[in-house]
């Protein structure tokens, strides 16, 4: 009986795999980038010992990478666009327009540079309704709280021990932050699965 040969293409994998989950935070969309099943994840984690701290490592990058989205998120905010009647709405802006000795109109910021080589006849200002898309930059409180709970106790939720306030342990707000950053992940995760591999 011979021995089974190790799918080598599998193997030259796990540093594609590692790479993209350390990026995107999550084994459903890393397994879809690099085009494997999300179950050979858990293979490698099982058989192979070399696998398991590189994981770890990428695990941390992984970390790492939602903290900072988390940070963005409730520092900047998600930019939500303004909709009226199922469209999206644009901020206006005004336009030069340009016309031509042989007739034809352009607009200002077309014209070939230096401007001085080309003659122009006439100039009029439109006003067009496709500037900006307008909307809102929506920021996460509750994020933020928890961010400052983490990171800077003396922010952090208090609660009333015998008639004094006290600050809840770091540890605790650091455990509720994680929860909330596994549940970020959770979500990203079942929005990839939605996604079918090409």
């Amino acid at each position: 009986m011979k021995p089974r040969r190790k799918n080598k293409r599998a193997v030259n994998k796990k540093p594609a795999f590692l790479a993209a989950f350390a990026a995107c935070g999550s084994i459903t969309e890393a397994s879809l980038a690099v085009k494997i099943d999300r179950g050979l994840h858990y293979k490698w984690l099982k058989e192979d010992p070399k696998y398991s701290p590189l994981y770890q490592a990428a695990l941390e990058m992984a970390a790492g990478m939602l903290k900072d989205s988390a940070v963005d998120w409730a520092i900047k905010g998600i930019f939500e666009p303004l909709v009226y009647q199922g469209g999206f709405c644009y901020a206006q802006r005004e336009r030069i327009l340009c016309t031509l000795p042989d007739g034809r109109e352009v607009f200002e910021e077309d014209l070939p540079q230096p401007i001085g080589d080309v003659r122009v006849q006439s100039r009029r200002t439109i006003i067009e309704s496709y500037g900006p898309p307008l909307g809102i930059h929506r920021r996460s409180e509750g994020l933020l709280g928890k961010l400052l709970a983490a990171w800077a106790p003396e922010f952090g939720p208090r609660v009333q021990i015998e008639g004094e306030i006290a600050i809840t342990e770091p540890d605790d707000a650091k455990r509720e932050l994680l929860r909330l950053l596994a549940g970020i992940a959770a979500d990203q995760a079942a929005r990839s699965g939605d996604r079918k591999p090409e």
